[in-house]
């Protein structure tokens, strides 16, 4: 081989050289390029998620704090219920001793107007007498 064709050669493999220097560098900025927007949709995926995560912490605690106020109301529910049971129960007894003593007192009177009516039968009776002997008296004095 001739020097001429050594250097044809030669410089036939340095274009190659640049040649593959050259796509291997498009290569690069092609993958590069790719890892950048992949990054770049990675980085808004990751900010919607913690922008979603954000959203469902805030969700969680106003839940939460729903749950404490109606758990709270419901304590205070319970103890009103229990109050107004106790007052019931109260009021229950208290309409019982009234009933007990209104019975008892509808029952006296009957008893005294029984004897009222006995009394007043007897004075009657007593009239009746009276009316019939003075009504004899003076059958005697005619």
């Amino acid at each position: 081989m001739s020097h001429i064709e050594q250097e044809h050669l030669s410089g036939a493999r340095g274009d190659e050289k640049v040649h593959i220097k050259s796509s291997l560098e498009e290569e690069l900025e092609k993958a590069q390029s790719r890892l950048a927007e992949a990054r770049q949709q990675y980085e808004a995926e990751a900010a919607r998620l913690n922008e979603q995560i954000r959203d469902l912490i805030s969700e969680k605690e106003a839940v939460e704090s729903r749950r404490a106020e109606s758990e709270y109301q419901r304590a205070a529910l319970e103890e009103q219920v229990k109050a107004l049971n106790e007052e019931i129960r109260q009021l229950t007894e208290l309409v019982a001793a009234e009933k007990c003593r209104a019975d008892e007192a509808l029952e006296a009177m009957k008893q005294n107007s029984t004897e009222h009516e006995e009394k007043l039968a007897a004075v009657q009776f007593d009239l009746k007498e009276k009316l019939d002997n003075v009504a004899k008296l003076e059958g005697e004095l005619d």
